[in-house]
C-alpha cells in the first residue's frame, strides 16, 4: 500500500507544483495590495463578458487541469 502512494505521489508530484505555481499568481491577482491594482482587476473581471476573455480562461483552466494522467485504481473490496 505505501509502495502505490509513493508511486502515485511521484505522478502528482509535478502537477501540484503547477497548480501551487499557478495559485501564488493569482494571490496578488485576487487580492490586490494597491488601489490601482484593484482598479486594474475590476476592469479585467468587467471585460470577461467579452468572448475573447473567456475563451482565455477557459483555455486555462482547461490546459492545467487535463495536465496530468492519473492511473485507474480498483474498486475497494468490501469487507
Amino acid at each position: 500500500m505505501a509502495a502505490m502512494a509513493a508511486a502515485r505521489s511521484a505522478v502528482e508530484r509535478p502537477y501540484v507544483a503547477r497548480g501551487q505555481k499557478q495559485a501564488r499568481g493569482g494571490r496578488d491577482f485576487l487580492a490586490p495590495a494597491t488601489a490601482k491594482q484593484i482598479r486594474q482587476r475590476d476592469r479585467f473581471f468587467a471585460i470577461l463578458s467579452h468572448l475573447l476573455a473567456k475563451r482565455l480562461i477557459r483555455y486555462l483552466s482547461a490546459r492545467t487541469a487535463t495536465a496530468i494522467k492519473l492511473a485507474e485504481y480498483p474498486e475497494p473490496e468490501s469487507r
